[in-house]
């Protein structure tokens, strides 16, 4: 019983594992879009973005 115990601990660590680094991925895909939206947006209603010690 004791192997039992043990093949789950170490499958179940990998499986957490790549559960985390899926979320991880999603979450990094989403703030890259949310901010490639934000800046359009911007640059929308503000225009582009002026480079340092430009007036």
């Amino acid at each position: 019983m004791n192997w039992f115990s043990d093949e789950v601990l170490f499958y179940g660590g990998i499986a957490l594992t790549a559960c985390t680094l899926a979320a991880a991925a999603a979450t990094v895909l989403v703030f890259k879009i949310r901010t490639r939206r934000l800046r359009a947006r911007l640059t929308e209603e503000y225009g582009p973005k002026k480079k340092n010690g430009e007036k």
